[in-house]
């Protein structure tokens, strides 16, 4: 009953359903405690969940060894491993020179960090291998073609773990 004594919604003292404005009410409430909420909630994602997403992400993407080797990864795509046979020359030369502009900008020491962590040893052979790419690069300026050595060989030369 309402207070005229007649049956219907009871109202306001301004003349609403007291159920509308309970419910606007409660929608003010609920916005306010969002607006106090929202600066917290924004703070955590941008400065925990966020970066521990970047982590989890580059953790599994790895394209620093198809980004520091192209011409090696393209060259790897014709060969099978399955048949238990080395690679190709073309993929020694291959790797020759990706490793020679590697080593102009300095990101083969990174590669061998990121490959150490599938096959321990790789970093200290990809810093070793970057020492003597150079002299090797220069050894083949100086020489052009007199050499019969192929770059499998001279890279077993530099570490038998090339083999």
């Amino acid at each position: 009953m309402n207070g005229d004594g007649q049956p219907g919604p009871i109202l306001t003292a301004d003349g609403a359903p007291l159920k509308r404005s309970i419910q606007r009410a409660h929608r003010r409430q609920r916005l306010r405690a969002l607006a106090l909420v929202a600066p917290l909630a924004l703070f955590v994602v941008v400065t925990f969940v966020w970066p521990i997403g970047v982590m989890l992400f580059r953790s599994v993407e790895n394209s620093i060894v198809a980004d520091t080797l192209p011409r090696t990864t393209a060259a790897l795509e014709s060969w099978n491993a399955a048949f238990d046979e080395p690679p190709g020359e073309a993929v020694y030369a291959a790797f020759v020179a990706d490793m020679t502009v590697a080593v102009k900008t300095k990101r083969h020491t990174r590669l061998g960090a990121r490959l150490n962590y599938e096959q321990t040893g790789m970093s200290s052979l990809f810093r070793k291998t970057g020492r003597a790419i150079k002299r090797l690069a220069r050894s083949k300026e100086s020489s052009q073609g007199s050499s019969r050595e192929t770059f499998k060989d001279k890279l077993i030369r530099i570490d038998k773990r090339w083999g």
